[in-house]
């Protein structure tokens, strides 16, 4: 099977794996707003967000780990495969434990101390903490399973166990009330019973179907220090950005309260769906991209290019019918949705279409390795947010400004990357901005075009959520096709089209 053969497979069980979770991950929201109320659905995302606080050490050591397991599946070292593998299960295995002592211990002070949370609800709170401490760390053991499945491109395996794992929790969701008396705990323990599920399954599969996964008791490894330094300086990337998200969360709760944090919860949950899907097609690229930086840089930098389009396009498409009819969306999914959820939903939506041209220009840089820069310049700009909303929200301004801040400092945020990607790469901002960005912002004008019109001509409703979705999809398309990608890209996604209806 060729490279692009082996990309557009993977791309399509990954996408196919997205679209089956968010359905699942729709349903699932709107049962446990219902069965649980704004309060507690508040309550639960906020000690969520913090635990998974916890949880960045784990996730950003994942991505090291993917990204020199890569490299090393492109040298063909197999013997460096297996005692990276050894050595990486060991630091697993270490900061697991840790990750657990920090939540059964800082976690619980900061619920207990410093969060605005009714008093009939803090036992539940507490349970539900306990719970999320033991799912953290299963969660923490699993992401290094993930990062050999995914530098060996086993996609089919992980898309089919993920939509077991969505339809599992959907079932456990829908029997909620069946648990504990206390709705809170329950769900904790839902959650538990899934992560110990997904990491005995992906860990069997690994052990017996891998042979990168051998166990070697004996030490055959030294620890180099540009695994610890890449460790380190990603591990504060992904912190950063864990801050930004739920530290916002945690003043919303502070300076307005739990409903708040429903809404917010609720925008991103929208956020992380839509993330999802772009991840979906951007993780096939993404060890492509580590793989050829050294071998063929060249084509490494057309990967970031061509990806940087397909996937901001993608988004665009996808995300426009939720941004147009994001309240008629609201009632029908929701019901009754919190307060700010809508507006808080269209400015995520916003921030994230900007924030989608940075995945192909992160994974060159990481492919490099020459991180450090890249990590303390975007993390202070994401951190800033902190602070700015802190003082908007004091000084009585609207919660929409903590978004609105964070989409300004998105923006800034392109200069201090394409600096750097100037340093370890040919592709140059005029570049960027005339091969991508241009092409881009034209699609965003011709998709505009129909919803502007269906707005002014038709009521809300059904019928207009059905005609504006479909038209401004298949318009969009169409025009983003005709007048927005060149000859090759054309071709590369005729050929997707084809590989995909022969496999049929």
């Amino acid at each position: 099977m060729s490279v692009k053969e082996k990309l557009i497979k993977n791309s399509t069980f990954l996408f196919l794996r997205m679209l089956l979770v968010t359905l699942m991950s729709l349903i699932v929201v709107k049962l446990l707003v219902s069965k649980l109320g704004e309060i507690d659905y508040g309550i639960y995302t906020l000690i969520w967000g913090i635990s998974l606080i916890f949880f960045f050490a784990g996730d950003s050591l994942s991505s090291s780990c993917q990204r020199f397991f890569s490299e090393a599946k492109a040298s063909e070292d197999k013997k460096e495969i297996n005692n990276l593998w050894n050595l990486y299960l060991r630091i697993f295995l270490i900061l697991g434990i840790i990750i657990y002592v920090l939540i059964e211990t800082v976690g619980i002070w900061v619920l207990n101390n410093q969060l605005n949370i009714p008093l009939s609800r803090i036992a539940g709170a507490n349970r539900l903490l306990h719970y999320l401490a033991i799912a953290i760390t299963l969660k923490t053991f699993s992401s290094l399973f993930l990062a050999i499945l995914y530098s060996n491109e086993k996609f089919k395996f992980y898309a089919t166990l993920s939509v077991l794992e969505a339809i599992l929790k959907l079932v456990l969701i829908m029997n909620l009330d069946y648990f504990f008396d206390n709705k809170l705990a329950s769900l904790g323990f839902i959650m538990m019973i899934l992560q110990t599920l997904f990491l005995t399954f992906i860990s069997v599969y690994c052990f017996f179907s891998l042979e990168d996964c051998r166990l070697t008791f004996k030490k055959t490894f030294s620890f180099k220090r540009h695994l610890l330094s890449y460790a380190i300086w990603n591990a504060s990337a992904s912190l950063s950005l864990i801050l930004r998200n739920h530290g916002l969360n945690i003043i919303l709760n502070i300076l307005i309260g739990p409903v708040a944090n429903a809404a917010y919860a609720i925008s991103l949950q929208i956020n992380t769906l839509l993330s999802g899907l772009i991840n979906s097609v951007y993780n096939s690229l993404k060890p492509r991209i580590h793989k050829t930086y050294h071998s063929d840089k060249i084509y490494a930098e057309k990967l970031v290019l061509r990806s940087s389009k397909y996937l901001y396009f993608l988004l665009l498409i996808i995300s426009l019918p939720i941004f147009i009819e994001t309240e008629f969306i609201f009632s029908i999914w929701l019901e009754t949705s919190p307060d700010f959820a809508i507006g808080f939903t269209r400015l995520v939506i916003i921030n994230f279409l900007i924030n989608v041209f940075f995945y192909p220009i992160t994974g060159i840089i990481q492919a490099n390795g020459e991180i450090k820069k890249y990590t303390i310049l975007i993390g202070l700009l994401l951190l800033f947010n902190l602070p700015i909303s802190w003082i908007l929200l004091n000084l009585n301004y609207h919660p929409y400004t903590i978004f609105i801040s964070s989409i300004f400092l998105s923006l800034v945020s392109f200069y201090p990357r394409f600096k750097i990607l100037r340093n370890i790469s040919d592709i140059r901002s005029r570049l960027y901005i005339k091969e991508v960005i241009t092409p881009c912002l034209y699609g965003l004008f011709y998709s505009l075009i129909t919803p502007f019109i269906i707005n002014q001509l038709m009521e809300g409703g059904l019928y207009k959520l059905l005609i504006n979705s479909s038209l401004s999809v298949g318009i969009s398309v169409f025009m983003i096709y005709n007048f927005c990608l060149n000859q090759s890209e054309k071709r590369f996604l005729i050929e997707a089209i084809s590989f995909k209806n022969s496999k049929k």
